[in-house]
C-alpha cells in the first residue's frame, strides 16, 4: 500500500516489497554494481552496471533473477508466480 491510501503493484508477486533491498555500489572511475538483497532470507543478486545499459533495464533482469531463486529456494510457491 502506498502512503496515499493506494495500492502498488509489488515487484515479485508474492513478496512484500518492504523485504527488498535496492542496492547500488560505486567503485568509482564509471564503474559500479546494483543489485537487490531479500532481508529475510539473505538472498543477494547483483550485477556489474556496464556503461551503456541503462540501471532500469538491468533492475527488470535483477528482479527476474531473484525470482527464479525464490522459486528454486522453495520461498515463493509456483501459484503466486504471475
Amino acid at each position: 500500500m502506498d502512503p496515499k491510501g493506494g495500492s502498488t503493484k509489488m515487484l515479485i508477486p508474492g513478496v512484500p516489497d518492504e523485504h527488498l533491498e535496492w542496492f547500488h555500489e560505486n567503485y568509482g572511475h564509471g564503474k559500479g554494481a546494483i543489485g537487490y538483497r531479500h532481508l529475510p532470507s539473505g538472498i543477494v543478486v547483483s550485477r556489474k552496471c556496464p556503461p551503456d545499459v541503462p540501471v532500469l533495464k538491468l533492475g527488470e533482469g535483477l528482479l527476474a533473477e531473484l525470482k527464479e531463486k525464490f522459486l528454486q529456494g522453495g520461498f515463493l510457491s509456483k501459484g503466486k508466480e504471475q
